[in-house]
């Protein structure tokens, strides 16, 4: 099992959620615990306007979380937005 780290653009997005959405995320950040190589399917570009774009974000509902495997030992969570992105 790997460690999810949360990078601080993503803790400051955990930090303004409501208790629905972060339960969500938190469910979808463990199964990246769990396997952080998730099939093909269930990866998604997420946009965020006026900054970077991250071509394969894991989908979790109507949000999207921007990872990468580091050490093949930790799951460092990048960023996490809405999809599609509220302006």
């Amino acid at each position: 099992m790997h460690e999810a780290i949360h990078s601080p653009a993503a803790r400051w997005a955990l930090d303004r959620l409501d208790s629905g959405n972060l339960q969500r995320i938190d469910r979808c950040i463990r199964a990246l615990e769990r396997n952080p190589y998730p099939p093909r399917e269930l990866l998604a570009p997420l946009v965020i306007p006026g900054s970077a774009t991250y071509p394969e974000a894991l989908r979790c509902g109507a949000w999207r979380i921007a990872f990468r495997v580091v050490d093949d030992t930790f799951v460092l969570i990048l960023r996490i937005g809405r999809w599609p992105p509220r302006l």
